[in-house]
């Protein structure tokens, strides 16, 4: 299974331990919008590994993608790939992964175009009209109002709404213009962006409905003190909202609020209306900082000390094996390699032989399918002031992109794996990207 695969799962995992959480805290603080940007946060926090693709992306030796080989053959038995099935069936798996996200993509995303498109030709049927000194625009349909317009932003009514006794309509009135001094117009389309680009974990489209469902509840308690409203009247003229938003016609515009509200949403709407609960933000905050921290906590033990830091101080070198047995050294000509100069150094050892870095470092290539399938299992590892070793052929790969190695430490095994006739280690040793004899820096 690739491993990009496997982190996907365990990033849906962690959302929906998240979303525990965040359900939780929402009975607490129902009203508590940052809670919900804050729990999306943490769930993106352990997978942003934007440095450390990019450190691998930029380490990568322009001469080692060129495809040029540089190992050395023992002239005795068949040359026979190995390992080449596995980067293939990976490469495969990978590029049939991302063509399914992309197709799903684009029809999620296709489908939202239609959607908001939809929603700004309704916008343009509106009427304008003077209200109890609010412009407004009135549709030709009844559906809840609401607020559309990114840069100017405009409060939408219903066919029916100037029926509504006046101290409703200021009610619904005053609402969405709290809606407009939050941004939530804005804050409801980045959300579904976001469950659009995350189409394959369904926690985030729950995150995203609670958010929404935070989002009333704020705007109701604060047009409610703002306006000095009686509770009573203003769940009188909610309810008369809901009616609104359950005609056929309603779905233009819910389909921008996460689907509508459930009766037993509602239900809960009007309870706090009528029985607001008492702010727990201390506890809510201390419970965000809690989670936070275990967050970056584990982060930091996921991609810790990611990407070499730089000094000027000598490296200590030393060699990657125990057995030192060179077939064939560094600048070595073979017809095997079309009388090319070995850019490497081949130590022919034991199959299973523990493979250790020549120095401290992090590792940036971990599999067979980034280079030459010929380099078979091959490792490439960053050290400090343009320093990189390479080790190919390896029969077992014991670490991942991103993780700190230090001397002693196994990083693999000696193997067969590409093209090779024999078990070895081929080792290559290259500074500011270009390939130098080992005994150079080692003694």
């Amino acid at each position: 299974m690739p491993e990009p695969f496997v982190d996907v799962i365990v990033w849906c995992f962690l959302s929906g331990f998240l979303l525990l959480i965040a359900n939780v805290l929402a009975q607490h603080a129902p009203q508590n919008t940052v809670l919900w940007w804050t729990i999306l946060f943490l769930t993106l926090v352990p997978f942003i590994t934007l440095p450390v693709v990019f450190t691998q992306v930029m380490s990568i030796p322009e001469v080692l993608l060129l495809g040029e080989f540089q190992s050395a053959f023992t002239q005795v038995g068949t040359v026979f790939p190995t390992g080449d099935n596995g980067a293939l069936y990976t490469s495969r798996a990978m590029i049939i992964l991302v063509l399914a996200y992309l197709f799903v993509f684009t029809l999620k995303l296709t489908r939202f175009c239609k959607q908001y498109c939809a929603l700004c030709r309704l916008c343009q049927s509106a009427t304008e009209t003077q209200r109890l000194g609010f412009k407004v625009y009135q549709l030709p349909l009844n559906c809840s109002p609401f607020v559309s317009g990114l840069l100017r932003p405009r409060i939408y009514v219903p066919q029916q709404f100037f029926d509504f006794p006046q101290t409703e309509q200021q009610v619904l009135l005053c609402h969405e213009l709290s809606h407009i001094q939050n941004r939530d117009h804005i804050s409801v389309l980045v959300w579904r962006l976001i469950t659009i680009v995350c189409w394959f974990n369904p926690f985030i489209r729950k995150m995203e409905k609670g958010f929404v469902k935070a989002m009333e509840y704020r705007c109701d308690l604060n047009t409610i003190k703002s306006h000095n409203i009686s509770p009573v009247q203003y769940a009188r003229a909610l309810l008369n909202g809901f009616k609104l938003a359950s005609t056929p016609s309603a779905n233009v515009v819910s389909c921008f609020t996460a689907g509508q509200f459930d009766a037993r949403d509602n239900k809960r709407r009007l309870q706090l209306i009528l029985q607001p609960q008492k702010s727990m933000g201390a506890l809510l905050l201390s419970a965000i900082i809690a989670a936070l921290f275990t967050s970056l906590t584990w982060a930091n033990t996921l991609f810790d000390e990611s990407i070499v830091q730089e000094t000027d101080g000598e490296i200590r070198w030393t060699y990657p094996l125990a057995d030192l047995n060179v077939t064939s050294p560094y600048g070595h000509v073979s017809r095997l390699r079309n009388y090319r100069k070995h850019g490497g150094v081949d130590f022919g050892v034991p199959e299973g032989t523990p493979v250790t870095p020549v120095a401290e470092g992090v590792v940036t290539i971990a599999d067979n399918s980034t280079l030459s399938s010929k380099y078979g299992n091959v490792i490439l590892v960053e050290h400090s002031n343009g320093y990189q070793s390479l080790y190919a052929h390896l029969n077992e790969i014991r670490v991942k992109p991103g993780m700190k190695v230090y001397k002693g430490q196994t990083i693999g095994s000696v193997g067969a794996t590409g093209m090779a006739t024999g078990p070895h280690l081929h080792l290559e040793i290259l500074n500011n990207e270009r390939r130098i004899d080992l005994l150079t820096v080692l003694d």
